[in-house]
């Protein structure tokens, strides 16, 4: 659902998000709806702020419950130090409020009445909430962007979304399993069962578009090597019948490949750059071995 533009950028409310504040205004406590909103917004906001102090443009923010994504001109996946500030500054933003909220109390700044009053108590609790819950190591919450950014560099990008995401999933799982059992104690509500319906629904939107920004991140090295003049380089060792996905799947973000091809007695067959293999790959398919791009005409 399209709300507006704000400086530009579109605000979109997730349904996930819409259904959380139907159901506090159906419940009849439409201050902890506003103030679910204000705080999703809140926190996505300093994501805004975060990439466009990196130069990088906003296009649309979409609340999610308790986060939210800002989507942008450039693929963050494929920069792992940019993703990983832009990431922090969500819970960052958090932990900012509720130091703040602590200070003045401290100081004595508003009544003991204020600071007890059950909106000010929600307010508090659903930040801290927000804060632990964005700090998961779970795609697509801001902690999974960061387990992501920091694994990328190790064991490629489309390794580190699918490991991501899959924490994702499986948190969601075990969320859920524990919200029976608050259900049970009266300890949860059906507020809980949609974030975690939302978790493990966007997890699973993650990993399967990672096939795609994988493929996006290899066609368009070509293009950053030809920007800059020059990136670093990597060199991988696979045997000649090696399939040419099981390569690939290692490359990481922001480096050139070069793979050397060697036969079952260790014997130096070629050398393949990265764009021979991609070039293979979009041609031949996964499965295509090494060897067989090493036949490729090179003229």
């Amino acid at each position: 659902m399209n709300v507006g533009r704000i400086a530009g950028v579109q605000l979109v409310l997730n349904r996930y998000f819409l259904a959380l504040l139907c159901l506090y205004f159906l419940a009849g406590v439409l201050v902890k709806a506003l103030v679910v909103f204000g705080l999703v917004f809140y926190h996505e906001l300093f994501h805004v702020v975060t990439a466009g102090w990196m130069g990088i443009k906003v296009r649309e923010i979409e609340l999610l419950p308790f986060g939210g994504v800002a989507k942008m001109e450039d693929l963050l996946e494929l920069r792992p130090s940019v993703e990983m500030k832009v990431a922090l500054a969500g819970p960052f933003s958090n932990a900012l409020l509720l130091a703040l909220l602590w200070s003045l109390r401290i100081y004595g700044i508003g009544s003991e009445e204020f600071w007890l009053s059950a909106d000010m108590k929600f307010l508090q609790r659903a930040n801290i909430l927000m804060l632990a819950f964005n700090l998961l190591p779970a795609l697509p919450l801001d902690g999974g962007r960061i387990y992501r950014a920091f694994l990328a560099p190790r064991v490629g990008f489309k390794e580190a979304t699918e490991l991501a995401a899959g924490m994702g999933r499986g948190i969601a799982v075990l969320l859920g399993v524990l919200g029976l059992g608050g259900l049970y104690f009266e300890l949860t509500g059906l507020d809980f069962f949609i974030i975690v319906l939302f978790l493990f629904i966007a997890a699973s939107k993650e990993r399967s578009q990672a096939h795609f920004v994988f493929l996006h991140s290899l066609t368009r090295k070509q293009d950053e090597l030809a920007d800059k003049g020059v990136l670093m380089a990597q060199v991988l060792v696979g045997q000649e019948d090696a399939p040419v996905k099981d390569i690939i799947q290692r490359f990481v973000p922001r480096k050139y490949h070069l793979v050397m091809v060697m036969d079952k007695n260790w014997r130096f067959l070629g050398l393949l750059n990265e764009n021979e293999l991609v070039t293979g790959l979009l041609e031949k398919g996964y499965l295509v071995p090494l060897a067989g791009l090493l036949n490729r005409d090179r003229n």
